[in-house]
C-alpha cells in the first residue's frame, strides 16, 4: 500500500512538472519574439539591424536588458538572455547604447554602431571559479568581429 502511494505521488509530481515546463516554454517563446525598438512601420531587413541574444542553459549567466538608447524596455519579463530565454530587438542603423544587468548585481552599458542589414549578437562570457570575470560582447554575426564590449568582476 505504501509503495502504491509513493508511485502515485511521483506520477502526479511528474505530470505537474511537465505542465509547468510546457507553460514556461510557452511564455518564453511568446516573450522572446522580435521587438521593434523604433517608431513607425516595420522596415525591411536590409534597412534595419537586429540585436540578438540566444538561449543558453540553466547554469549560464542571466542578462537583463533594461534600456536601449535611454528608453526603458517594457517587454515582460524585460529582455533576459543567457539562460533558457533569448530575444531579437529590431533597431534602426546608427549608434546605440545598451544598458543591462547581470544577475542581480552587475550593471553594464555597451555602446556600438549598427549598420543597416546587419545582425549583432550579445554574447556573455565568463572566466574563473570563485571570482568570475565577465565579458559581455556585441559581435557582428557575419564576421564575428567584436563591435562593443564590457568587462567586470562578478560578483563585484
Amino acid at each position: 500500500m505504501k509503495n502504491r502511494t509513493i508511485v502515485s505521488f511521483l506520477t502526479m509530481m511528474l505530470k505537474w512538472s511537465i505542465l509547468f515546463f510546457v507553460e514556461v516554454a510557452t511564455i518564453i517563446s511568446c516573450a522572446s519574439g522580435p521587438h521593434q525598438l523604433y517608431s513607425g512601420p516595420t522596415l525591411p531587413k536590409e534597412k534595419m539591424s537586429t540585436l540578438q541574444c540566444k538561449a543558453g542553459s540553466w547554469d549560464a549567466i542571466a542578462i537583463s536588458i533594461l534600456e536601449v538608447d535611454g528608453k526603458k524596455l517594457d517587454i515582460w519579463p524585460n529582455v533576459v538572455c543567457g539562460t533558457l530565454a533569448g530575444f531579437v530587438l529590431n533597431l534602426l542603423p546608427g549608434e546605440h547604447s545598451v544598458k543591462g544587468r547581470i544577475g542581480y548585481t552587475g550593471d553594464f552599458t555597451i555602446r556600438f554602431i549598427a549598420e543597416a542589414g546587419y545582425d549583432y549578437l550579445l554574447k556573455p562570457m565568463q572566466r574563473g571559479a570563485r571570482t568570475v570575470y565577465v565579458s559581455i560582447n556585441i559581435e557582428d554575426m557575419r564576421t564575428g568581429d567584436i563591435v562593443g564590449k564590457a568587462i567586470f568582476r562578478h560578483p563585484p
